[in-house]
């Protein structure tokens, strides 16, 4: 994911829905966006190609146990 391979389209950024929002680091509607609904269904890219920018570590931490394995998941400091 961080090397040149010559692609045009490089990065796809998805917005995802409002949901849950509460005073915890952790939005489980987003999830279900990434999962299910709106985002990993509607790519072309293979999942070593994917990363997931989260805004808390306590979402990172979920967004990885939903998620296979070879995806990336990180705050932005960390990508």
């Amino acid at each position: 994911m961080t090397r040149d391979k010559g692609e045009e389209n490089v990065i796809c950024a998805v917005r995802t829905a409002k949901g849950n929002h509460s005073r915890s680091h952790m939005n489980q509607r987003e999830i279900d966006v990434i999962k299910e609904e709106e985002v990993l269904p509607n790519l072309s890219y293979e999942t070593d190609e994917i990363g997931v920018i989260a805004p808390y570590n306590k979402q990172v931490d979920a967004v990885k146990s939903a998620l296979e394995e070879d995806i990336d998941v990180a705050t932005v400091h960390k990508f």
